[in-house]
């Protein structure tokens, strides 16, 4: 999704816009490694691990969302929103340069 449609979702209030946060991006992305174990613990019941998996995607979501200068609270938004953004080296180079640690 590009910028244009991010802020036209800010624009109509389903993305709300606030700086980005390096400290809010280092705690997501420690939240989607700590779902990440659990959804790889087999231990853990197939429904238990689906949740964890889950959560993996929104959390990151919500990482790239909060890299790029946006919040929101809906589930659905946070994913659709951030699709393109999780795979972009645009939104996942300072995580691999080492600029944002967790």
């Amino acid at each position: 999704m590009s910028n244009t449609a991010l802020e036209n979702l800010a624009k109509i209030g389903q993305l709300k816009k606030e700086p980005a946060s390096a400290l809010d991006v280092s705690r997501l992305l420690a939240m989607a490694h700590k779902h990440l174990d659990d959804a790889r613990r087999e231990s853990n019941s197939i429904e238990g691990r689906f949740i964890s998996a889950y959560s993996v995607g929104h959390a990151a979501g919500l990482a790239a969302l909060r890299w790029h200068g946006y919040r929101s609270e809906n589930w659905y938004l946070v994913f659709i929103s951030s699709r393109m953004r999780i795979v972009t080296k645009q939104a996942v180079s300072p995580i691999y340069t080492g600029e944002i640690s967790y």
